[in-house]
């Protein structure tokens, strides 16, 4: 219960990791009906500890189940999926497994186009048209590399089972059930407090893209409002990086001010790269959440997630609006 032994990002990661896997399991074993008001005091109080030394709120997000719930088989062997394994496990089916190591593939296939768009952005305030060249042309293969690995999705979970036996589990507390919040036993005044679910939106990976390339998702709107609220579900780490790319030179200005075709070519194609992977997300969510909804075969008793996402957006009107916002900056 002494979360003061733990040393540095691993060990809390870890920590929160196993966390979210007991809390949640609790909290939903027993469907919507059954959901308790409170989380005990000896889960609740390492839990908000873990999650406050990281900058994340104690709820299960994107950050504990892809980015930190994995490991080799073989230590010595490729980061890829024939090689990865989850540590902990809500359902232990083989379904939730490959979900999530899939969603950390996701992650794995990026990590090059975030080091190159920051180099873009670099070279961009060089003046260094090369560099900036082909720095987009990683971004792009990374973008594609990530829509191969999502594409993965279909060969070891099952729509149905992701639908009806996981997805229930990755619900926070926030609206239907929950319309106060969750009470953690020890923690915050023994006040309830609301927390979104896990979302593929709390990765800070696509917001980076959106960011270096100079794509913005309106003002004002849900779902602008949405993508922000997201951004707590994050670590402090991470949204402190997003600002300073945020901040840092815009690579879209930069190619329009230039007006060459080459660079406009390979700002585009990662654009293009951007709209393919949000068009093969559509088609998974399609086939992993609306198709079951319609089937109406949602396990009894957690029927407050028909609608929505377990972030708490509608889920097709959000991701249609992403991926055409991307369409709409293409020079």
């Amino acid at each position: 219960n002494d979360r003061r032994c733990l040393n540095g990002p691993a060990e809390l990661h870890r920590a929160n990791a196993a966390l979210v896997t007991i809390a949640h399991g609790y909290i939903w074993c027993a469907g919507d009906a059954g959901a308790p008001k409170s989380l005990p005091r000896v889960v609740a109080v390492p839990w908000v500890g873990v999650t406050d030394r990281l900058g994340l709120p104690p709820i299960l997000t994107h950050n504990s189940t892809a980015l930190h719930n994995w490991k080799r088989i073989d230590p010595t062997g490729p980061l890829e999926l024939s090689n990865l394994q989850p540590i902990h496990s809500i359902t232990g089916a083989e379904d939730e497994a490959w979900f999530f190591l899939v969603a950390s593939q996701i992650e794995l296939a990026g990590a090059p186009g975030v080091k190159a768009a920051v180099e873009a952005q670099a070279a961009a305030s060089e003046d260094d048209l090369q560099k900036v060249v082909l720095s987009l042309k990683v971004v792009a293969e990374s973008l594609r590399s990530a829509k191969r690995a999502l594409e993965r999705m279909y060969e070891r979970c099952r729509p149905e089972s992701f639908y009806n036996d996981l997805r229930p589990y990755l619900a926070g507390w926030k609206g239907t059930v929950y319309p106060e919040g969750l009470i953690y036993e020890g923690a915050f005044n023994n006040e309830p407090r609301q927390f979104s679910g896990g979302s593929a939106a709390q990765s800070a990976l696509f917001p980076l893209f959106s960011e270096a390339l100079g794509i913005s998702y309106g003002e004002e709107n849900d779902h602008d409002a949405f993508l922000g609220e997201m951004r707590d579900y994050m670590t402090r780490n991470q949204r402190e990086f997003l600002i300073a790319v945020a901040e840092g030179t815009s690579v879209r200005d930069y190619v329009k001010s230039r007006g060459r075709d080459d660079l406009t070519r390979a700002y585009n194609d990662a654009l293009d790269a951007f709209v393919e992977f949000r068009t093969c997300h559509v088609r998974i969510v399609t086939s992993y959440v609306v198709l079951p909804s319609r089937k109406a075969s949602l396990t009894k008793g957690h029927e407050s997630l028909v609608d929505v996402g377990t972030g708490g957006t509608t889920v097709m009107p959000f991701l249609k609006f992403t991926r055409d916002c991307v369409l709409e900056f293409k020079l």
